[in-house]
């Protein structure tokens, strides 16, 4: 299994979103953002957990940014203001990364 990231533009939203491919767990967000917290100083802010949907809003010195699996879409990540937009590339490439490392042999 390959994890890729695709840049994607959410026109109903009307923001950008990485959509992680080849990676749709229902718990995927959280073991990315336990990567994210033992890689870079972020903190999580608050969960929220539903059948369908699931939210972890996560933030670092100057970015509020959130990764959210859809049963629909999978997992993906966006910031809450499209400047950190190149910060989050960067996380998400490490993450990215790691997993494969990790997942290489699945």
């Amino acid at each position: 299994m390959k994890i890729a990231s695709v840049n994607h533009y959410n026109e109903t939203k009307k923001r950008f979103e990485i959509l992680l491919t080849n990676f749709d767990f229902y718990d995927g967000i959280d073991l990315i953002s336990n990567i994210i917290c033992k890689e870079y100083p972020d903190t999580v802010n608050k969960k929220i957990e539903g059948i369908y949907y699931r939210q972890i809003e996560m933030k670092d010195d100057n970015c509020i940014y959130f990764l959210e699996w859809h049963e629909d879409i999978g997992n993906y990540i966006y910031s809450q203001n499209e400047k950190d937009n190149y910060k989050l590339k960067l996380k998400i490439k490490r993450v990215i990364e790691i997993m494969n490392l990790e997942f290489h042999d699945l």
